[in-house]
C-alpha cells in the first residue's frame, strides 16, 4: 500500500506515454504505459486506490487524472470544475485510498474530495500559497 516514485518518459514534444515507477524500499521498478497519454504535466505521484493498491496521479494544466499501476485510465477530473492551485494527495479522510487536496490560493480555500467515493470536504486554510501532505494532515505555507 505504499506510494510509487514516479518518472514520467516521454516523447521529446512534451507528450508522455510511459511512467517509470519504483518502490523506494525493495527497489523493484516498472514501467507504466499510459492508456491514455498526457500533456503539460504539473505534477506526478503516487497515490493509493481503494483496498491498498498504488496508482499514479498526474496533473496536467487543464485536468488531473489517475492510472493504476498497468496504465488503466481510472479517474479524470477537469481543473476547471474546481478551484486551480496547489494540489497535494494524501490519507486525508476516513475513507479507503487517498485524497486529493486542491488549494485556491486567492482565498485560501482547500477542497479535498476523495475519487472513488466522491466525497469532498471544504476547509478555509488561510492565505497560504503552497500545500503538501504533512505525514499527519495538510500543510499550508507562504513562499518567503
Amino acid at each position: 500500500g505504499r506510494d510509487l516514485l514516479s518518472v514520467l518518459r516521454g516523447s521529446g514534444k512534451g507528450i508522455y506515454r510511459q511512467i517509470l515507477a519504483a518502490d523506494v524500499l525493495s527497489g523493484q521498478r516498472q514501467v507504466i504505459r499510459l492508456s491514455d497519454p498526457v500533456r503539460g504535466v504539473v505534477k506526478v505521484s503516487g497515490i493509493r486506490l481503494r483496498n491498498g493498491t498504488s496508482g499514479i496521479f498526474i496533473q496536467t494544466y487543464q485536468d488531473y487524472r489517475i492510472y493504476s499501476t498497468t496504465g488503466e485510465f481510472l479517474v479524470w477530473g477537469n481543473t476547471n470544475t474546481s478551484p486551480r492551485g496547489t494540489i497535494a494527495v494524501g490519507d486525508y479522510l476516513s475513507e479507503e485510498g487517498d485524497e486529493v487536496a486542491v488549494l485556491n490560493s486567492d482565498d485560501g480555500e482547500i477542497s479535498v474530495f476523495n475519487p472513488y467515493s466522491v466525497n469532498k470536504r471544504v476547509i478555509r486554510g488561510g492565505s497560504g500559497t503552497s500545500l503538501h501532505d504533512g505525514g499527519t494532515g495538510l500543510v499550508l505555507s507562504n513562499a518567503g
